[in-house]
C-alpha cells in the first residue's frame, strides 16, 4: 500500500506588506509592524486554516524613523 501523501502549508509574512509603495494605499496601516495585535491576528487566522508554520520577516528599520 502506498504511503498517504500530505500537503504542508506555511506562510511567509512581511508586515505591513511587500510592495515598495504599499504604505501609500488609502487603507494601508503603515505602522502596523509595531502592533502586536496584528501579528496575533495573522497567527490565529493561519492556525484556524491549519497552517503548519508561519514566518514573520524581520526588518532593518523602525516605522517613523
Amino acid at each position: 500500500m502506498a504511503a498517504e501523501r500530505q500537503l504542508r502549508l506555511g506562510g511567509f509574512f512581511s508586515v505591513p506588506g511587500n510592495h515598495l509603495a504599499g504604505w501609500r494605499h488609502p487603507h494601508a496601516l503603515p505602522t502596523s509592524d509595531m502592533d502586536f495585535r496584528l501579528y496575533a491576528h495573522i497567527t490565529q487566522v493561519a492556525e484556524a486554516a491549519k497552517f503548519d508554520c508561519i514566518f514573520f520577516q524581520d526588518t532593518v528599520g523602525v516605522a517613523g524613523s
